[in-house]
């Protein structure tokens, strides 16, 4: 199971909600561009499963995010399964609830609003969620995943997988060597070269962790905007249109050429999805990690949005 928010947040909800709700769908080529009919008109296709709306409303979620007042208006994200994880429908349910005590801990549940939309048509489950980027009651701007967000739901992330044996996307082992993506022929045929180039270095023992890669992507040319835990963002200053996102087992930060698998363990009786990397993290320890962070959090929610509670006996 992986955490992921989009950069979406601007401007109107609706077409956001509609997508994922809706019967139809865009249909795209193999380069990721919206297919045409003769007349010009983008074709739609319609979802095998039909989407399972499992909390909150569609149209309420539009007029509450409709009334947002700030700039940033909502956040947008999904909690996307492996195939092989097939979450029942009580850990759906429990997740959905530990996400929101995560991301929103320190305020009552009349404070926020989520939308959350179950898509089973690619094969998989992912749990999509849409909630307003406002606290309901003070009207402040509330960002559930600020700058730097990553480390802390890569801790939720990383603690589910581990208690429920579900899959792990950051395991370097379940990564191809470099991943494909679905784009237009020339953005292709950079990233294509790119690959060669790593893939070339690492045969060669030039590349052998994360702080190689980036010092010879930085060699021939290449800015680093952006390193994540499983991908590197590479940009050319000589090209107009000039980021290429790099995924795949060498753009993993745990990478490194002589990557030992440890022997796995089990814990509440999950064997962390055949994760070496999960595996080798005890339990109690990502239960800290994660609870500390949601003290964190905590503190932080009362101090920016008050405790009304607080508040109130102060009054008296």
């Amino acid at each position: 199971m992986m955490v992921k928010f989009f950069a979406h947040g601007q401007g109107e909800v609706a077409p956001a909600v509609k997508y994922l709700i809706d019967e139809f769908v865009v249909d795209y080529d193999q380069h990721r561009q919206p297919k045409r009919d003769a007349a010009g008109k983008v074709k739609r296709t319609r979802r095998t499963i039909m989407p399972e709306v499992l909390k909150g409303h569609p149209e309420r979620m539009i007029d509450l995010v409709d009334a947002v007042p700030h700039r940033w208006k909502y956040k947008l994200g999904v909690l996307s399964f492996a195939a092989e994880d097939a979450p029942t429908e009580a850990q759906q349910r429990q997740l959905m609830e530990d996400f929101e005590a995560f991301a929103c801990p320190g305020l009552r549940h009349d404070r926020y609003r989520v939308l959350w939309v179950r898509h089973l048509h690619v094969g998989r489950v992912e749990l999509h969620f849409i909630m307003p980027r406002m606290d309901l009651l003070t009207g402040k701007a509330l960002n559930i995943a600020p700058p730097g967000h990553e480390q802390s739901f890569l801790a939720f992330m990383d603690l589910h997988n581990r208690r429920h044996g579900w899959a792990d996307p950051m395991d370097p082992a379940r990564a191809r060597d470099v991943k494909s993506i679905a784009e237009a022929p020339e953005r292709a045929q950079t990233r294509a070269e790119v690959n060669e180039c790593v893939q070339a270095q690492v045969g060669l023992g030039a590349i052998h962790d994360r702080v190689s890669l980036l010092e010879a992507l930085k060699g021939i040319g290449f800015e680093i905007p952006r390193a994540g835990a499983n991908y590197i963002t590479v940009a050319d200053p000589d090209m107009p249109v000039n980021k290429w996102r790099l995924k795949g087992k060498y753009f993993h930060v745990y990478w490194t050429a002589d990557t030992t698998q440890p022997p796995h363990s089990a814990e509440h009786g999950a064997d962390a999805g055949g994760s070496a990397r999960l595996a080798a993290i005890p339990v109690a320890e990502l239960e800290r990690c994660v609870a500390e962070d949601c003290a964190k959090r905590r503190a932080y929610n009362l101090g920016r949005f008050g405790d009304p509670a607080a508040r109130r006996c102060c009054a008296n």
